[in-house]
C-alpha cells in the first residue's frame, strides 16, 4: 500500500495520532469524508486518463488517415515483394 509515497506504517500512524488527538466521534466523521476524497480522486485520475488516451486514438488515427499508402515492410513481405 503507497498513498502519496506514504507507506502502510506511516498511514497507520498517522491514523493513530489522529484518534487520539480528534477522539471516536470525529475520527468516524474524518474517515467517512477522507474515503470520500479518496474515491472522488480516484474518479478523476480515471476520467483524466480516458481523456488522455481518447486524444492519443484520435491522434494516430488522424496520423493513419493522412497517410493511408504507408510502406509497411511486414505486408511486402508477406507477399514476397522484399525490396
Amino acid at each position: 500500500m503507497n498513498i502519496l509515497g506514504i507507506g502502510a506504517f506511516e498511514v497507520l500512524v498517522i491514523f493513530l495520532v489522529a484518534f487520539l488527538i480528534l477522539g471516536p466521534e470525529k475520527m468516524s466523521l474524518f474517515s467517512k469524508k477522507f474515503g470520500k476524497f479518496v474515491k472522488k480522486i480516484r474518479d478523476e485520475k480515471e476520467e483524466f486518463s480516458s481523456i488522455i488516451d481518447k486524444s492519443v486514438n484520435d491522434i494516430n488515427e488522424d496520423i493513419n488517415i493522412q497517410n493511408p499508402f504507408k510502406y509497411d515492410k511486414k505486408n511486402n513481405k508477406e507477399k514476397g515483394q522484399d525490396n
